[in-house]
């Protein structure tokens, strides 16, 4: 067992101290969002693959690169105490929203740590996003969801999220195609 195996295990027996910080490129956390990217399990839900082919596989450049500051988004990383779990972003004027509506918000969440999965660490990271959205004058959030990826699903359902339209054979992942959904929320 590594020792971030032994440092998950450890956190499940603690009381979990859950918070955001803005994200701040730096080689270790590069280092833990490659082994997050290139997890069969979960890259599946957070990267698109536009042909029938096994997924990108990400080097510690390259996340290090996709760690820089950038004008329209804002990038917090998910913290238990001082370990990191997820990163999360908001992104101003993205270029695919399906609706051009203004005052909206593109979102995403990663919850690279499975261990904490399940854990309400998702739901409280949304209501984060939403907060910080509403400070920052946005009215509207739009997100897309892959349609394999049913607990996230049920997660934004749950928290008011609605589809409006489905991306059909937008994605390929574990042999099949699947579609984006696209849901959203009026703030």
């Amino acid at each position: 067992m590594n020792s971030n195996d032994d440092r998950i295990k450890h956190r499940k027996l603690v009381l979990m101290n859950i918070h955001f910080e803005p994200l701040v490129p730096n080689m270790n956390l590069a280092q833990q969002m490659v082994i997050w990217y290139n997890d069969p399990e979960i890259a599946s839900f957070i990267h698109h693959n536009n042909q029938e082919r096994e997924l990108h596989h990400f080097n510690i450049e390259e996340i290090y690169q996709e760690q820089a500051p950038h004008p329209t988004i804002l990038k917090y990383v998910i913290m238990d105490d001082t370990f990191p779990i997820g990163e999360l972003s908001i992104t101003r004027n993205f270029p695919w929203l399906l609706k051009k509506v203004p005052n909206t918000a593109w979102i995403s969440i990663v919850i690279g740590e499975k261990a904490y999965w399940g854990k309400g660490v998702a739901q409280e990271a949304m209501s984060f996003i939403e907060n910080k959205c509403m400070d920052l004058g946005y009215q509207r959030i739009e997100l897309g969801v892959f349609d394999h990826n049913i607990r996230a699903q049920k997660l934004y359902q749950k928290m008011g999220y609605t589809e409006f339209t489905r991306l059909d054979h937008f994605t390929y992942a574990n042999g099949e195609w699947h579609a984006d959904i696209r849901m959203e929320k009026l703030i």
